[in-house]
């Protein structure tokens, strides 16, 4: 099968891609952005536009709206032009330009983009469910040509074949617009417990056990119970509450993300303070097609959902510890206390004395006081009938569900005290169905047609959940099983969709056939977990390192449409794109030549600095944040992360000497090594670029195929160069992919340096990291690797001397996973540290003598219980000497010959305080010098080489220290 394999039917409707489209000047170009973006489509979120070669459409587009534009040019040799002008337009963190491989693919995975353009049509050829494929459900395209008005004629018919009714003109001739419909098989998850009828459950037909990432968004880590309260999700949107810190301290946001790309939409304070509520959740988050609405500062309000904008404050009477809502109803409940609100006139309807939350179907509301169950209707509060509960069990809380007209009444005493009395009633009349007690401790998830009931043997490792199907109106037990293999215990409930049940980190139960599946990588967080909504399966970051090889706020995927490379194409060793030589060049031991400084990645340097430090220079880049600088042959050099941008400046001065645009965002610092500049990109590619010109000399498309999914606002490869290249002896070690088990895996490769051709490539089984190597083996994700052809050493093989790696808990942790994220308020709870064998830390740097380290008091450290969260720093080796109650966070740590160096950044990012530069002496730890620093420096954002020390910031700052 080719890699690019079409599975459209031939004679589809064929749509324009671009081959050599007229050059648009700055004027039209605005023009036609305006012209495209009346057309209806979301101004925010992912677009496309095929057919680019100069960047103008990019640059317009990203302008006037709030889209990331990528476009898609078909010839390789426009993309290196058209980014330095998107750079050049200042636009180049929200543009790119990559070139499109296959000229009948569009290289995007599927339900992902908010708009396509498509320009020049007529020429190039690109099947219409392509375009369908790749737009997001309600997503728009755009397409046309100038030059050719009567190429969209009879386009409307066509179309409408496709499903596709709202073929417009798009007011400038030659050009329509249309728009994805929805799909009917995703189902939402609007409540906390799925919807208003409280049963964890929903309609969606394609969520089930993942095989792709459809998008990643940060942070990679959470705090156990204190980072994320809440996640629903309606209208192509999904709703959360996060926890950060600000410079006003601890701080609750809601935020909003589009559900099928991830691209966050607003964030917004939400309460002036962060608040567990609900047992660390927050069940007052709900949502509709339109709007979403939550409890602020102990008000329920409602929010627009696609700007955040406050619209109506509802005065319920109470603070609400439950909220949901049904048409044009909010039912807000507390303790003892429930109310029924009208959604836009914002009054109360009705009030009931309650013991749980009121569930609701069809517009009647079920309401359980301590003595009976009254059915009411929702919008006028008028009783339907009500009906005897019958004496409770101790310490027993009758909670409510009702779905496909059946009532159901738990007495729900608390999980692995005792079985769970199920009563089920008639929601038309109150009649009682049947009365019943199951050893249920894990769901009790109503479907219209059956009632499952899920029980976890919590002292058994294998076969250890069981299922109990029940008929609604009978109560009869139409089925009992056991399911094959392990089931993890969470403290959070089993889910559902159509066809399958979720629980566990990542296990699914498929309900026709009883098979489970558990693709593992994944979990979600404490007392919420997994939800799945939108064809798609979400999970929020969470602390533990139990088994997970994918962090982030992901979305996880069923196999997609298209089969983007089969076996034999992802075996295949790729061949690199040789474009020019290098001039070559000497490597010196003064050099700082790679992420964290050598193989060992010490992030020290024997080489020592001038006794007292002034700032030399100082260089402003595009803006948005840097990587570490790397130095060598008079050069130092940055990428620019967001701006997928690696610039060269000269090293005693900071003039800019050449800059490079790739194809992806680049999150690790550039490797200088035998006159060549090395990266990788999340774009899936690594670039040899001569370290003199800037000028390419090969490029490897490492990733099996061209595909791109959603990642923190922008396109990614779902195969990206994950921890950047290590350069030794003239071969390069990098690891493309993201998690074993997701998109075929990950791929570990050996690389020669000057011509990019593959030595060896091997399948990874760990989590994607950077390489770290003691000179006679590789390091990767803690797993030892033979150098000569990347086959496993035995586990218990030991680094020769000190090497970066991480602390284990339960399982290996990638050290790229680590330092993503050192923020204290998501980071908070990490099981682990990075490590060099001899002292921990959050930031470290280590020679053969003695290591530094900078680190909070978190779980686990001595003294973290009178302490948490307080910052210190401390050596351990020839020296010993620890700084206590440090104010401010470490972010870098630094050795230059016998002296440490510290870049020290205020704890809530507040602005009125400056980051500080510090110089200790490495044998007392006393402080020689303290110099303030403009900007806040990048996590390992310290690196030295020729006697200079280079600092780079998230703001885009290069700075330069010296005599």
């Amino acid at each position: 099968m080719n890699a690019f394999s079409n599975p459209c039917r031939p004679g589809a409707l064929l749509l324009a891609l671009a081959c050599l489209p007229a050059v648009l000047c700055a004027g039209e170009a605005e023009q036609l952005a305006a012209d495209i973006l009346k057309a209806g489509a979301a101004d925010k979120g992912l677009c496309v536009h095929a057919g680019t070669t100069d960047g103008a459409l990019e640059a317009a587009l990203a302008k006037a709206s709030g889209f990331y534009v990528q476009g898609g040019a078909a010839d390789a040799k426009a993309v290196q032009p058209a980014a330095q002008a998107l750079f050049a337009a200042g636009v180049s963190e929200h543009a790119s330009v990559v070139w499109f491989e296959a000229p009948d693919v569009l290289p995007y995975a599927d339900n992902l983009v908010n708009l396509v353009v498509v320009d020049a049509w007529g020429q190039a050829r690109v099947p219409a469910e392509e375009i369908l494929r790749v737009l997001a459900p309600g997503g728009r395209a755009v397409v046309g040509s100038d030059g050719s008005p009567t190429a969209v004629n009879g386009l409307d018919a066509k179309l409408k074949a496709l499903g596709v009714a709202d073929c417009k003109p798009l007011g400038r001739k030659g050009w329509v617009s249309f728009t994805k419909p929805a799909n009917a098989k995703h189902g939402v998850w609007t409540h906390m417990f799925s919807d208003a009828g409280l049963t964890y459950t929903n309609d969606d037909q394609e969520a089930g056990p993942f095989e792709e990432l459809r998008w990643v968004g940060a942070p990679r880590w959470g705090s156990l119970y204190n980072t994320y309260a809440a996640r629903v999700t309606a209208g192509g949107r999904i709703y959360y509450k996060e926890h950060r810190r600000s410079p006003a301290g601890h701080q609750s946001w809601l935020i909003a993300r589009d559900a099928y790309n991830g691209f966050e939409l607003w964030r917004i304070p939400a309460g002036a303070e962060w608040a567990k509520t609900f047992d660390h959740t927050d069940a007052t988050l709900c949502c509709d097609e339109e709007n979403v609405y939550l409890v602020e500062d102990n008000t329920l309000v409602a929010r627009e959902g696609a700007s955040g904008k406050k619209l109506r404050v509802y005065p319920a009477g109470f603070t609400p510890k439950m909220v949901t809502c049904d048409g044009d109803v909010l039912i807000a409940s507390t303790t003892g206390r429930a109310a029924g609100l009208d959604k836009r006139a914002g009054r109360v309807i009705w009030t009931r004395a309650c013991m749980y939350h009121p569930a609701v179907e069809g517009g009647m509301a079920v309401v359980a006081s301590k003595t009976d169950l009254e059915a009411l209707n929702a919008r006028t509060g008028a009783s339907a009938w009500n009906a005897p509960l019958g004496p409770l069990p101790a310490k027993a809380t009758p909670e409510t569900s009702v779905k496909g007209g059946t009532v159901y009444v738990t007495m729900r005493i608390p999980y692995g005290k005792g079985p769970q009395q199920i009563v089920a009633y008639d929601l038309k009349n109150g009649n009682k169905r049947w009365d019943q007690a199951f050893p249920v401790n894990y769901g009790i998830l109503p479907y219209a047609n059956d009632l499952w009931l899920l029980t976890r043997e919590n002292g058994k490792k294998v076969d250890n959940l069981s299922a109990t199907v029940v008929d609604p109106v009978s109560g009869t037990k139409r089925q009992e099983f056991t399911a094959k293999g392990g089931v993890g215990g969470h403290c959070f409930p089993a889910k559902g969709c159509a066809n399958f049940l979720l629980y566990s980190s990542s296990w699914y139960l498929d309900m026709a056939s009883n098979a489970s599946t558990d693709p593992q990588t994944v979990r979600s967080p404490c007392r919420l977990g997994q939800i799945p909504a939108n064809g798609l399966t979400y999970y929020l970051p969470h602390h533990c390192d139990c088994k997970v090889s994918l962090r982030g706020f992901l979305a996880m995927a069923r196999r997609g449409a298209r089969a983007w490379s089969a076996d034999s194409d992802r075996n295949r060793a790729p061949q690199p794109v040789r474009s020019g030589s290098a001039r070559g060049a000497a490597d010196q031991p003064g050099d700082w030549p790679v992420y964290r400084h050598d193989a060992q990645r010490s992030n020290g340097t024997p080489a020592a600095l001038p006794a007292k430090l002034k700032a030399l220079w100082s260089a402003e880049g595009g803006g948005g944040k840097m990587t570490q600088a790397t130095s060598a042959y008079g050069l130092v050099v940055v990428a620019e992360t967001e701006r997928h941008r690696v610039v060269a400046r000269e090293a005693a001065t900071g003039k800019e000497r050449w800059s490079f645009c790739a194809d992806g965002r680049i999150e690790f610092a550039p490797s200088l090594h035998r006159g060549l500049c090395l990266f990788g990109t999340g774009g899936g590619t690594v670039y040899a670029l001569d370290a003199a010109s800037g000028a390419e000399v090969w490029r490897l498309r490492a990733a099996p195929a061209q595909k791109y999914i959603g990642e923190e606002n922008q396109f990614a490869s779902a195969w990206p160069i994950t921890g950047g290249v290590l350069p030794i002896n003239g071969i390069l070690y990098f690891t493309c992919g993201r998690a074993p088990r997701v998109d075929g895996g990950t791929r570990l490769f050996a690389v020669e340096a000057a011509s990019g051709a593959v030595r060896w490539c091997e399948a990874g089984d760990t989590a994607a990291d950077l390489f770290v190597s003691d000179d006679e083996a590789l390091f990767h994700c803690r797993a030892p690797l033979n150098i000569a052809n990347g086959k496993r050493f035995p586990i218990n093989y030991k680094a020769k001397g000190n090497v970066l790696t991480t602390t284990q808990y339960l399982s290996a942790v990638a050290i790229a996973d680590y330092v993503a994220c050192v923020e204290p308020g998501p980071a908070d709870k990490k099981h682990i540290a990075l490590s060099d064998g001899r002292i921990k830390g959050e930031a470290i740097a280590f020679n053969d003598q003695f290591s530094v380290a900078g680190w909070r008091y978190v779980p686990g450290t001595p003294g973290w219980q009178q302490r948490q969260g307080q910052s210190f720093m401390y050596v351990m080796g020839s020296w010993t000497w620890r700084h206590e109650d440090i104010k401010m966070q470490l972010v870098a740590v630094m050795l230059a010959g016998e002296n440490a160096f510290a870049a020290a950044t205020p704890i809530g990012r507040d602005p009125k305080v400056k980051s500080e530069l510090w110089v200790l002496n490495g044998a007392d730890g006393a402080k020689t010098q303290v110099l303030p620093l403009e900007g806040r420096p990048v996590y390992d954002g310290l690196s030295a080489a020729g006697g200079r020390l280079f600092v780079t910031t998230e703001d885009g700052r290069l700075l330069c220290f010296g005599e």
